[in-house]
């Protein structure tokens, strides 16, 4: 679930919850396993202050170019995630 959803603070935003849901979602049918549980866990601090190390640690093998694809999705802040525009 994007974390703005999770504090009810910001109006919701559906682009930018779809895209940090397709984040999630594109990781789990990469791995099979889940990136993290809750835009606040543990696991997802972990990947989001250093992925390579965090995949390393889950002996999961990734490359720079899709861990940078998943950080861009699932950034903590809707306005900083990747919108639509940008991969086109």
């Amino acid at each position: 679930m994007a974390p703005e959803l999770l504090g009810g603070k910001d109006p919701y935003s559906g682009p930018a919850v779809d895209i940090f849901a397709c984040g999630a979602i594109l990781f789990i049918l990469k791995f099979a396993k889940f990136a993290f549980a809750q835009s606040n866990d543990s696991y997802y601090r972990r990947l989001h202050r250093d992925p390579v190390r965090a995949m390393n640690d889950r002996k999961i093998k990734a490359d720079t170019t899709f861990l940078d694809l998943i950080l861009g999705l699932t950034q903590q802040d809707p306005e900083k995630r990747i919108s639509l525009e940008q991969v086109r």
